[in-house]
């Protein structure tokens, strides 16, 4: 896929008169795109083989939007930035729909675990966010602020959203929120660690490994 990304921006640039730094421009947008198509699909299919794929979407979107104002630890290499993304998506998604699976209205359980998730994602965030790439170092302050301000937020609305779901299911007729809610959790908490040392640690061996 990233050979074909090239070839494609070779063409277009060829064809609209683009210059070298236009052409790799287009390169990584396309690149970008085949990632995600790429993603999406088998995530997708190994969810709906699983019996998860609501929970693998949520993952999928919450860390996709999450991970825009907060950056953090990734895979150097295409085929490691998939693998990474498909496990881990996949991983979480089983948890959130099986492991949790309970047939008692436990609300005080996963209200009080989400809130200890989500305050410790809140306080990483706070201190951390944003984690720019060495390749794009974030140097502007105020940029720097607005990034970290739209991740707290976010972390407060996925919260909020994952309050309103438990609260939903109280009669226990709509378990699916609650799968919902550990997943949004759980995108959250990935995405934290990644923000971390040893998240970059860990993303680092596990690229190692894949290459």
């Amino acid at each position: 896929m990233e050979k074909l990304a090239h070839n494609l921006s070779e063409k277009i640039a060829e064809k609209l008169g683009y210059d070298q730094d236009k052409k790799e421009v287009i390169a990584y947008g396309l690149t970008a795109i085949f990632q995600m198509v790429g993603i999406f699909s088998i995530a997708s299919f190994i969810g709906i083989v699983g019996g998860f794929w609501y929970e693998s979407m949520v993952l999928f979107l919450a860390v996709g939007l999450f991970r825009k104002s907060t950056g953090g630890a990734h895979s150097s290499t295409f085929q490691g930035c998939i693998i990474i993304s498909i496990f881990s998506i996949s991983f979480f998604a089983f948890l959130s729909r099986y492991l949790f699976y309970v047939n008692v209205p436990p609300h005080v359980f996963f209200i009080s675990v989400l809130s200890v998730i989500y305050i410790f994602s809140f306080l990483v965030v706070y201190k951390l966010a944003p984690v720019a790439s060495p390749n794009k170092p974030i140097v502007r302050k105020e940029k720097i602020k607005k990034l970290k301000i739209k991740s707290l937020a976010t972390v407060v609305f996925y919260y909020l959203i994952s309050m309103i779901f438990i609260f939903c299911s109280q009669d226990n007729s709509h378990i699916r929120l609650i799968h919902i809610s550990l997943s949004l959790a759980c995108a959250t908490l990935w995405q934290v660690f990644t923000l971390t040392k040893t998240g970059h640690k860990l993303i680092h061996i596990m690229d190692s490994k894949l290459t």
